[in-house]
């Protein structure tokens, strides 16, 4: 499920650590909603997310980091729990 045009009061807002940066810092990801997120992690069925295209993905533990991305091939796949643990803006 990929998202797009997501208004930005409800993007999420997430903290992490960029590689190469020694501080994890407030990550705007324009292709992921917080409802996304929070509905992803409310289904408990393992679903993660890509914070680079705003893709699902199955078979992610809750705690996944950093996870190959099936759609666009980044590294930004993270377990929907995660992620709630993660956000700024909720």
């Amino acid at each position: 499920m990929m998202t797009t045009n997501i208004k930005t009061e409800n993007q999420a807002v997430l903290c992490l650590k960029v590689k190469g940066q020694h501080k994890p810092k407030a990550y705007r990801c324009p292709d992921v909603s917080v409802d996304q997120i929070l509905s992803a992690a409310q289904r408990d069925d393992n679903t993660g997310i890509c914070v680079l295209c705003g893709s699902e993905q199955d078979g992610c533990e809750p705690d996944a980091r950093c996870y190959r991305c099936e759609a666009c091939g980044g590294n930004g796949v993270y377990g929907a729990e995660e992620l709630i643990v993660r956000l700024v803006n909720a």
